[in-house]
């Protein structure tokens, strides 16, 4: 299992990276999470995980002042199924949902990528 990143958050509500030993920001953060680094924040009196909501904080900045990416009927959706039986089985699907998109987009950009590599082969037909 990779390294996680240690952050903590202090009462003031600064949060430091104890890798690169500075404060960070929530950008920062969201920098991280898009390089695919992984980390944990930590709240720095009582220890406890912070992780899960810094990064709930960070979707909700990028929903207000970025193009949404989750509309209101799926955010309703989301409040319904929560804390009902079947909430496990949306947390999984939405999960496994995301995961087959980034192969998808990985594939996709791979084979640009190669296609973009390879030459161009003659026509067979030209030239007869």
């Amino acid at each position: 299992m990779p390294l996680q990143r240690l952050i903590r958050k202090y009462s003031n509500r600064r949060l430091y990276d104890t890798a690169a030993s500075r404060h960070v920001t929530l950008a920062d953060l969201r920098q991280l999470v898009i390089a695919g680094e992984k980390f944990r924040v930590i709240d720095d009196k009582s220890a406890r995980d912070l992780t899960r909501s810094v990064l709930l904080q960070i979707i909700c900045e990028q929903e207000q002042f970025g193009a949404p990416v989750l509309g209101s009927e799926l955010l309703e959706m989301i409040i319904r199924f929560h804390g009902r039986p079947m909430q496990a089985l949306l947390s999984r699907s939405l999960e496994q949902a995301m995961a087959n998109l980034v192969r998808q987009q990985e594939s996709m950009q791979s084979e640009m990528a190669s296609a973009l590599q390879a030459p161009f082969a003659p026509d067979a037909g030209e030239g007869k």
